[in-house]
């Protein structure tokens, strides 16, 4: 606030920047919950491209990760 104050001469609340932020990034990475809601999608669209399904018509394996939890990975080091 002070910052933002003393730079541009315009008084902006903590409350009014956070929710100004969380704008901002809900629309350079897209919501949270509406990128769940096309998980089902891709495992439709896997099925049908994928010769590898069990007889049962499950699929055998199937993983999924969040990219930062595969970025952490290359500085872990195990004790």
């Amino acid at each position: 606030d002070v910052q933002i104050s003393f730079n541009l001469g315009v008084n902006v609340s903590y409350q009014k920047a956070w929710r100004s932020k969380e704008y901002i990034v809900n629309i350079l990475k897209g919501d949270a919950v509406e990128s769940y809601t096309l998980i089902p999608n891709f495992f439709d669209k896997l099925v049908e491209s994928n010769s590898k399904i069990h007889d049962s018509g499950h699929f055998m394996f199937c993983f999924m990760t969040f990219g930062a939890s595969i970025e952490g990975w290359k500085y872990y080091r195990p004790n």
